[in-house]
């Protein structure tokens, strides 16, 4: 063989290999996207249950009488509750998922997949609206779960909890 034919199958392969890893980079990315909407959903989907529960009178197990998200529960919700976690961390084979509050003004929904360890999504919930609510996401970098920005400010609008 000829160096030319020599060079243009070199150079076959590397542009067939540099496609090959293009095309996996978009895949990963793709998948992790899709898992990002998935938690975002599936918050959005538990701030619409702890919504109804605290729209439910307490003759009906709800929380009308409630501040904020005072005295929810996974149960209350429609969760199983995590045996190892507090009444508010509910896990199953396809998620991690909790409700916290840094205070009692905007509490959060976290949502962590088993299918991705290492991103979670986190939601806080300004007051009984979905369009209360602000999501961030969180990743694990070196061993340390670091947020993609501060707390989000409660969005313009927002009738609060009150």
């Amino acid at each position: 063989m000829g160096r030319q034919q020599l060079l243009l199958i070199v150079l076959g392969i590397i542009t067939v290999l540099l496609a090959i890893n293009v095309g996996m980079n978009l895949f990963s990315q793709l998948g992790e996207r899709n898992a990002y909407d998935s938690m975002a959903q599936e918050a959005i989907d538990v701030a619409a249950k702890a919504f109804a529960w605290r729209a439910s009178p307490r003759a009906m197990s709800g929380g009308r009488e409630s501040t904020y998200l005072d005295g929810i529960t996974a149960e209350a919700l429609g969760y199983e509750r995590f045996d190892a976690g507090t009444p508010l961390d509910f896990h199953d084979s396809d998620a991690q998922r909790w409700i916290r509050g840094e205070d009692t003004r905007r509490p959060y929904v976290q949502i962590r997949s088993i299918s991705y360890p290492d991103l979670m999504v986190q939601s806080h919930v300004y007051g009984p609206d979905e369009a209360c609510m602000t999501f961030r996401t969180i990743r694990k970098l070196e061993g340390f779960w670091v947020p993609d920005g501060p707390i989000p400010d409660e969005p313009a609008g927002c009738p609060g909890w009150r």
